[in-house]
């Protein structure tokens, strides 16, 4: 898809959310950057793509995972709620948004439910975790310093996949990126036996994080896991009639790449 119709598409799905809502407020206590690197293309291991991402956490070990991409876009939307006006753009001014290839964001709580938040085109949906953030950690004796902390490895299986975790017990959080949690420290890098995924941790700080969003996250479609995954599928197999049904007509020539890129999308970090 050419940027300044990837970008329209961007604008539109953000500012769909609707104008007169009351926008929701958290404050966190400590921020994380990761670098997640990822391949989406599981033929092709050489297209390796790289997005970076934040992790916040409160006093409660209650935390808030997404693309930093996904907070600039906020803050746009934020904009929209505040003044209660739909901000206008020429297209050719629409390159100029953030775009994020994911659009998941992850919200860990220690009481209540903890749930999970994609979007599907305009669309918003979300299912709670639970089984999804019970791991099952064996600890082992191997150390190494990452960003100056000693860091021990654990191992587990999950999402069809053997994962290996360095964690450090210097920065006692119970949490880590995208659902990981459950040792005695903070996640500071992550990734897959074969290495398709890797969250590595690139800065620390603690302060006083003020996130400002619509309550149409917490408001999104709630779906079984189950049914969350078919509507995805079902999503990247109709994309074309999607994006037509909200206004969207790509070029036969944009047609061709949208469809071919969906095609090299194959590689997703949770599979059965």
């Amino acid at each position: 898809m050419n940027k300044a119709l990837f970008g329209f598409f961007i604008l539109i799905s953000t500012l769909a959310f609707g104008q007169k809502n009351i926008l929701k407020e958290e404050i966190y206590t400590y921020q994380l950057n990761y670098q997640f690197n990822y391949i989406k293309d599981s033929l092709n291991t050489n297209d390796l793509r790289s997005e970076d991402f934040v992790l916040y956490v409160d006093k409660q070990q209650n935390s808030y995972f997404l693309p930093t991409k996904l907070l600039e876009i906020d803050y746009v939307l934020a904009e929209v709620e505040k003044t209660n006006q739909m901000i206008q753009l020429p297209l050719s001014q629409t390159i100029q948004l953030p775009t994020s290839y994911s659009k998941w964001r992850v919200f860990k709580r220690t009481s209540g439910e903890s749930f999970f938040v994609d979007m599907l085109g305009k669309n918003t949906f979300k299912y709670v975790m639970d089984d999804d953030i019970n791991f099952s950690w064996t600890i082992t004796d191997e150390e190494k310093e990452i960003l100056g902390y000693k860091a021990t490895k654990a191992v587990t299986k999950a999402y069809g996949r053997l994962w290996e975790a360095w964690f450090t017990k210097e920065i006692p959080l119970n949490n880590g990126p995208y659902k990981f949690s459950g040792l005695t420290g903070l996640i500071l890098q992550l990734s897959d036996s074969a290495n398709f995924f890797t969250f590595k941790i690139v800065s620390f700080q603690k302060g006083a994080y003020t996130m400002i969003y619509s309550p149409k996250v917490f408001e999104s479609t709630l779906l079984q896991k189950t049914d969350f995954i078919r509507a995805s599928k079902n999503y990247a197999e109709n994309i074309i009639e999607e994006l037509k049904q909200q206004g969207i007509y790509p070029s036969p020539q944009t047609e061709s790449m949208i469809l071919e890129n969906v095609q090299r999308n194959n590689n997703f970090l949770e599979r059965p």
